[in-house]
């Protein structure tokens, strides 16, 4: 039973160091160089630096990456962006 504890709280903190990893790269890469392109798409979305990491601890790194294109998607600024039109009835 112990030994069982231990695999989880090791596989937990592999997990955490994970998400800590994989955020530092667009902290330093995307959020930190005001002029990146993603940093203007993400921004366009309303998403700053925090939401992200917020966005990763509540869904995990497959969660995040799925809604992060369904906004992409779907978001009328960055369907724009992308030269395309939101869908959204016969008027758009």
């Amino acid at each position: 039973m112990a030994m069982r504890s231990l695999h989880k709280l090791t596989r937990l903190a592999r997990l955490t160091q994970d998400i800590r990893r994989f955020l530092r790269t667009p902290e330093l890469a995307i959020y930190g160089h005001p002029g990146s392109p993603y940093l203007q798409l993400l921004r366009a979305a309303g998403c700053e630096f925090g939401d992200l990491e917020s966005l990763v601890v509540e869904e995990g790194l497959e969660g995040s990456f799925s809604r992060l294109v369904a906004l992409e998607c779907t978001s009328p600024s960055m369907s724009s962006r992308a030269g395309r039109r939101p869908s959204g009835g016969a008027d758009g």
